[in-house]
């Protein structure tokens, strides 16, 4: 083996293994309701989105814009959370079990 693979086995092995720590440390959820912007759905580069976990409680926790349109997040979205040192992350799954389209949302 040359060193060029040798470092894509490399680059490939830590990107699994801090996927399946942050699979660890997440939590399935569904989106409930989005909270108001000043700039607008998907114009404010940060979204806050209140999720009810499965164990039932319910968090508010931070969207980035980019996931919540690229994910096609909307309410009723299976998403992950994960606790962060800034509060709650949204991120989307590997695998969807519903899928709603955000950008049509925020066109209405």
């Amino acid at each position: 083996m040359d060193i060029e693979h040798i470092t894509l086995v490399f680059l490939i092995c830590l990107f699994l293994i801090a996927e399946v720590y942050r699979a660890l440390r997440s939590a399935r959820g569904e989106i409930i309701s989005f909270e108001d912007s000043e700039f607008g759905f998907l114009m404010s580069p940060s979204l806050m989105a209140k999720v009810k976990l499965s164990d039932g409680s319910v968090v508010t926790a931070s969207v980035n814009g980019c996931v919540a349109c690229m994910g096609r997040l909307g309410v009723g979205t299976q998403v992950r959370v994960y606790n962060s040192s800034e509060g709650y992350v949204v991120d989307t799954p590997w695998f969807h079990k519903k899928m709603k389209d955000t950008c049509s949302l925020a066109r209405k």
